[in-house]
């Protein structure tokens, strides 16, 4: 049975997405909360010992994919002659560096977890940011590129937190810790909401012109509806722990209510990435 390079490359992508925000929203999350209880401070550090080697390898499958599919086949993407022409292409130096910062976040294993997590933070900005220029927003103008850079890094911001912030809530100190916690992770997401946002919509505007015939009849538009109505959904359970959940944490209720509430916010945000994935991997209208 023939494997296609193609088919292959996007759960591979999802993958490698997932956790690059995960390394990302980690790192971030274990800088700007010092507050967070001992345990729920180690499990962070192990989250992020896991991210990094799994962003590398993901990123190394994922590159050779590429190549593979662009190559014609797997054996074609090892030659020496097609490797050779690929990084003298436009592509090259972005895939370079690409690959220079892959190898730097699975070697950050090895450091210590303040020093490691101050490098991933740094790695995983530059891997998204380099990704600016290996999808559509290539292609688009400089504000374009903008655009993108700041949408994917507020969405890392966001999901990729999610699972330290779960970790906080279950392994801290009770409701005290939970509320502080809580609070200042909801005012970062409620930042990064509203540049995802304003952003999304920069990026729809300038590929399709926010023409709603031309969505319709495409299969960017039916993945651009499923990502959009998976962010509603994550943005109404963001509300309900921020306006609901949060108040009542204050006061020694609905901790557990809140946790169940992350968690499902966290699966959400898995299947946002996964539509994002398959949109990259679509031609706009």
């Amino acid at each position: 049975m023939a494997f296609d390079p193609a088919a292959l490359a996007l759960p591979v992508r999802w993958i490698h997405f997932a956790s690059l925000f995960v390394l990302l929203g980690a790192a971030l999350f274990r800088l700007s909360m010092p507050q967070a209880s001992p345990r729920a401070a180690r499990a962070t550090d192990a989250l992020l010992k896991a991210a990094g080697p799994a962003t590398m390898v993901s990123g190394l499958c994922w590159l050779w994919l590429l190549l593979a599919n662009m190559a014609g086949g797997f054996g074609a993407a090892l030659d020496p002659e097609i490797l050779l022409a690929f990084f003298q292409s436009p592509f090259g130096p972005v895939a370079a560096l690409r690959l220079l910062l892959l190898v730097a976040a699975g070697a950050a294993i090895v450091a210590p977890p303040g020093a490691r997590a101050r490098v991933l933070l740094v790695v995983a900005v530059a891997l998204l940011v380099d990704q600016a220029w290996l999808g559509h927003a290539a292609t688009g103008r400089a504000g374009l590129i903008a655009a993108y850079c700041l949408h994917v890094l507020a969405a890392a911001a966001w999901i990729g937190g999610l699972p330290p912030l779960l970790f906080a809530l279950r392994q801290g100190n009770g409701p005290p810790d939970a509320s502080v916690t809580l609070s200042r992770f909801s005012a970062m997401a409620m930042a990064a909401v509203a540049l995802i946002l304003v952003t999304g919509l920069m990026g729809v505007g300038a590929r399709v012109g926010f023409s709603a015939e031309a969505l319709a009849r495409s299969d960017y538009g039916l993945i651009l509806a499923l990502k959009a109505t998976l962010f509603a959904a994550m943005l109404a359970l963001a509300g309900f722990n921020r306006f609901v959940a949060m108040p009542s944490v204050r006061e020694g209720r609905m901790l557990a209510r809140l946790r169940a509430s992350v968690a499902l916010e966290l699966v959400l945000g898995v299947a946002t990435i996964g539509a994002a994935a398959a949109l990259g991997a679509t031609p706009p209208p």
